[in-house]
């Protein structure tokens, strides 16, 4: 047995290797409750081991009763299912075993009997003389929230360490007078509190390291070059529950645009390793019959807003979560790295320049056969080249049950029928899970001010994508692809003005300039 196990950043995750020379009967082993990031093999059943000085002889490996129960995998690049021969099969159950970048992993499998459930198993296994059994059933993933954290330094008691000199930090569990200091560095109870403590107009880059725990504040960066430095991404959550019609404490409704949990309207600030949550209960409300007074009827509900004053945001190893119009880049240049957006109704939204690189964009499951929603609505001014880029990213449904064929990529959003509109939204060298199908981009409209219903069909923005892959890379007519040659004008760099932003937070890495994939994605347009 192998359990509460937490593999990151490892070559080799879940591993049994043995060959004919060493091998035999390998049977009844379990793994449970096993966190997996960023780990190359994930999952590596090998009985044809090839390291060995001698890989022949007659002890031949057969591996037996492998059951992996309760196993959350974020990213990696291939699993390997490796029975030996037709006679010595690999024999291997999945019982809510998620991974979280199926579409990126390169599955290898042969001679291997598969079974599948009772819990969910969203990996598709197929080989040379493979079988797969059972019914996968639709458990969540296992919930690895606060197990992916940086190792103690000596002396600090299972704590992750400090980075260098941060200017404060902010611990939920702090008992003191806020703004005491520890270390030589002031300590605070909330975000809210530093952000008021700091200099209007700024001076050097200041970086608050935040300590995993909840923060229930709804906040606005007024003041430039801001990092806020979570300890950990799923263990740190900035979290507010306010939607468009929450009551505003200065009268009326907060609306869309106030119902924010993050506004910022300063330039230069940096959120990294952490979690921005809208709380409100979108599938709670969802449920209310149509006849209960408390049932909010304007559902809008925004994690993150950059407002005017806002640009050169960004945003690294960043989850943004809510359902409908979770992230509102409305104003500036904003760049996210390696993050997890999630939603359901045009939840990436607004008229600013954005770029997602290397991201998750995960769809929200709102239990419809056919409509479960929209990831963008673009509102980018016509006289912009650019609005939001899609780049090496992954388009995922929350759930492998939702509805194939169900969500588009996004519709035309033109506020309060605004004419000098018409919005950009580019995919390129993304893949697509089956929930993206053939309509490809849907239609939207708006009311101008004689109250009159404008109709905004996709054909007549600029949408469009270059060298999707995966299920939901559907070749359509309602889908332009460009040519290789736009494709190539279409970078983060072009998109961001020529600004590259660090990917971490003490380097100089930038952001990567190639716009076009490369090799047969690129040959082929779309698969």
């Amino acid at each position: 047995l192998v359990r509460h196990i937490t593999i990151d950043g490892a070559d080799n995750g879940i591993r049994i290797k043995s060959n004919a020379s060493r091998g035999g009967r390998v049977e009844d082993v379990e793994y449970r409750d096993v966190c997996i990031r960023d780990t190359r093999n994930v999952i590596e059943m090998d009985s044809h081991y090839s390291a060995s000085p001698v890989t022949t002889g007659d002890l031949i490996p057969q591996y037996l009763q492998i059951r992996l129960h309760d196993v959350h995998v974020e990213g990696g690049q291939r699993v390997l299912l490796d029975g030996y021969d037709a006679a010595h099969p690999l024999g291997i159950a999945f019982d809510n075993v998620v991974f979280d970048a199926r579409g990126s992993l390169h599955v290898v499998a042969r001679h291997a009997d598969v079974r599948t459930g009772p819990g969910a198993f969203n990996l598709t296994v197929a080989g040379e003389d493979v079988r797969v059994k059972g019914l996968a059933g639709r458990s969540h993933p296992m919930d690895c929230a606060g197990r992916f954290v940086p190792m103690p330094r000596a002396g600090t008691k299972n704590r992750p360490p400090v980075p260098d000199r941060p200017a404060a930090i902010v611990d939920a569990g702090f008992t003191g007078t806020p703004g005491d200091s520890v270390g030589g560095i002031p300590v605070f109870r909330s975000v809210g509190q530093v952000l008021s403590a700091q200099t209007v107009n700024g001076g050097a880059r200041t970086v608050v390291f935040v300590r995993n725990g909840r923060y229930r504040e709804k906040l606005t960066v007024d003041r430039p070059r801001i990092t806020l430095l979570g300890e950990s991404r799923d263990g740190v959550v900035l979290t507010y529950d306010a939607n468009a019609d929450t009551p505003s404490p200065g009268g009326g409704t907060y609306g869309t645009r106030g119902s924010f949990t993050l506004r910022l309207v300063a330039p230069d600030f940096r959120a990294e390793n952490l979690t921005i949550e809208n709380a409100f209960d979108y599938e709670a409300n969802t449920a209310k019959p149509d006849s209960d007074r408390t049932k909010v009827r304007n559902q809008q509900a925004v994690a993150v807003m950059t407002d005017l004053g806002s640009d050169r945001a960004t945003f690294v190893n960043v989850k943004i979560t809510g359902f409908q119009d979770t992230l509102f880049p409305n104003a500036g240049r904003s760049y996210f790295y390696h993050c997890e957006i999630s939603g359901n109704v045009d939840f990436i939204f607004g008229a600013g320049q954005a770029v997602f690189d290397d991201c998750d964009i995960v769809s929200r499951d709102r239990h419809s056969a056919s409509n479960n929603g929209y990831i963008s609505a673009p509102s980018t001014k016509a006289a912009d080249p650019y609005g939001f880029l899609f780049i090496r990213s992954r388009l995922k449904k929350e759930r492998a049950s939702m509805a194939a064929n169900s969500v588009t990529l996004g519709r035309p959003w033109h506020p309060f029928a605004a004419t000098e509109v018409n919005g950009s939204a580019l995919f390129i060298g993304c893949w697509m899970d089956d929930h993206i199908g053939a309509r490809g981009w849907d239609r939207m409209s708006s009311v101008d001010s004689t109250g009159a219903r404008i109709w905004y069909e996709p054909a007549e923005a600029r949408f469009a994508e270059y060298g999707t892959t995966g299920p939901g890379a559907v070749a359509s007519a309602r889908r332009r692809v460009l040519s290789a040659s736009e494709a190539a004008s279409f970078t983060p760099r072009a998109v961001l003005g020529g600004w590259s932003p660090p990917l971490t937070s003490t380097g100089t890495t930038s952001v990567h300039s190639p716009g076009a994939p490369s090799g047969r994605a690129r040959e082929r347009g779309r698969a």
